[in-house]
């Protein structure tokens, strides 16, 4: 039964997405939200999403390892998890989070992916690194409730 509903929450997806179920593999569902490149596959009625918010700056490296670690430790403490991670075959910075296909409809779904992407442009921009975000982890780490 999961696989069905799964298959459902991923067309309705795409319905309000305006994207043609038949573009898109529905067991490894690859969408683009505001430029940023998502993943998501089902595991048991949980959704695994995976965000690409790129690759790590050359510049102040260490710094920005040592605040996504920060980040890292507040999305944890969080009802959900989530946290950020490296991916060595693409050399981008992930985020990665579960939500219950239960507790979710595709409505907010897409709603949740705009969230993201929001977040990935931010640390695009600072890093996270700039002094509001140091001064508020658990407001930039909300995502809309997510985390």
């Amino acid at each position: 039964m999961s696989n069905e509903r799964y298959h459902r929450f991923v067309t309705d997806i795409c319905q309000l997405s305006q994207i043609p179920v038949a573009a898109i593999d529905l067991d490894r569902v690859q969408l683009n939200v505001k430029g940023i490149a998502f993943s998501f596959a089902n595991l048991a009625d949980t959704v695994m999403i995976h965000a690409d918010f790129g690759p790590l700056p050359d510049r102040r490296r260490d710094a920005v390892l040592l605040q996504l670690m920060n980040v890292n430790f507040h999305l944890f403490s969080a009802d959900r998890p989530c946290c950020f991670s490296h991916n060595d075959d693409t050399g981008q910075v992930q985020f990665s989070c579960t939500v219950e296909l239960t507790q979710i409809g595709a409505p907010q779904f897409v709603q949740l992916l705009g969230h993201i992407a929001e977040y990935a442009q931010s640390w695009q921009h600072s890093y996270f690194l700039d002094e509001s975000a140091k001064r508020a982890p658990s407001a930039r780490t909300s995502l809309g409730g997510l985390c």
